[in-house]
């Protein structure tokens, strides 16, 4: 890395902690409904995973969140169709994206795709009954936990 040169954890700590902000607060700013969500965060995860480019970390849950907020928005403001059938549509759009990025010279971590995948399961069975899941200030703090996390390994690489 050129000297002077901000190290990508670093980076990407400092984009999860603007995301963090900007989750806490553009919501209510903007007069967004909680739908936005899986949206916004997968726009902060996308540019936490542009800021390095192809081979930059990030790109799996990127993708998803960002199909799946494409599906739940749809669901929300667009279509008359069942949820379930929009959201297996946005994650098997996730599945082909991120092969075709893979095959293109992203790095992507299909393991990556299928756990953000399988959390984004989990999201959905829990969310009736734990009103947390429901709040756009628990992402934000997730995110403020992820800038954290790279700050932390950011750190101990120096």
């Amino acid at each position: 890395m050129p000297r002077g040169a901000t190290p990508p954890r670093t980076r990407r700590a400092a984009i999860f902690a603007a995301g963090a902000a900007a989750t806490a607060l553009l919501p209510d700013a903007l007069d967004l409904g909680f739908e936005w969500t899986p949206a916004l965060v997968g726009a902060i995860y996308a540019a936490a995973a542009l800021s390095e480019g192809r081979k930059g970390g990030y790109w799996a849950t990127a993708i998803v969140l960002l199909t799946w907020g494409a599906g739940v928005l749809a669901y929300v403001h667009l279509l008359d169709a069942p949820a379930a059938g929009i959201y297996a549509v946005a994650f098997g759009l996730a599945v082909v994206l991120a092969h075709e990025l893979d095959r293109g010279g992203y790095e992507i971590s299909m393991l990556g795709v299928g756990a953000t995948i399988a959390a984004a399961g989990v999201f959905l069975i829990f969310e009736r009954e734990w009103e947390l899941l429901r709040e756009t200030e628990s992402y934000a703090v997730v995110l403020a936990a992820v800038a954290l996390v790279n700050l932390v390994l950011a750190a101990r690489r120096r």
